[in-house]
């Protein structure tokens, strides 16, 4: 049986589409060309994130990176930086290492890595950053579909953090406050299964 390999936010965008544009968007997935990082928007800001924090550095290094992004970017950018200095002011931040993560059902495999694994005033967050407020709403459905998948994925690292998803753009953590819903695990296998027909169909 093939084996299918997804990024999360392939996922995601699947699960908020309907009956024939789920086609075209797994059809995209399949046939995509090979990853190349210029082609992921907010590579850079996610690495720069990720750097800074891992060594401790000053949060003003993300103003030094909007003088090395594209113009067609820079609005973007420079709005991100600043919710999530916002989302940081005040608060104590340390790194701790999250390593590797999937959820998987069946034959298909969601890579759900988190981007963050930070400790906030004492408490440990695996963190998933969402950028994409100005097009997809991050609602409670989103929200919810994406904790329970994080929650529910294999930990290369076990540890007792709280999943939790970033909403960048509102400078708002949004943490898995309850045990995952049984009926949010079945309904995201249920698109699972429709992903991997449809996979199989085209």
């Amino acid at each position: 049986m093939e084996k299918i390999s997804v990024g999360l936010t392939q996922f995601l965008d699947f699960l908020l589409r309907g009956s024939t544009a789920r086609v075209t968007a797994v059809h995209n997935i399949k046939y995509q060309p090979p990853y190349h990082p210029a082609m992921d928007f907010w590579r850079k800001l996610r690495d720069e994130i990720k750097t800074i924090h891992q060594n401790n550095y000053n949060l003003s290094r993300l103003d030094a990176l909007l003088n090395d992004v594209d113009q067609k970017k820079i609005h973007q950018y420079a709005d991100a930086v600043h919710h999530y200095k916002k989302f940081c002011s005040g608060k104590k931040i340390e790194w701790f290492d999250v390593g590797d993560a999937f959820w998987s059902f069946h034959n298909l495999a969601v890579r759900s890595t988190p981007e963050l694994g930070l400790i906030i005033n004492g408490t440990p967050y695996r963190i998933k950053m969402y950028f994409k407020e100005h097009r997809q709403k991050l609602d409670k459905r989103l929200s919810d579909a994406l904790l329970t998948l994080m929650e529910d994925s294999f930990l290369q690292i076990p540890n007792e953090a709280t999943s939790a998803v970033l909403n960048v753009k509102r400078s708002r953590l949004i943490p898995l406050d309850k045990a995952v819903d049984s009926k949010m695990r079945i309904a995201l296998e249920g698109d699972a299964m429709s992903f991997i027909q449809i996979w199989n169909s085209i």
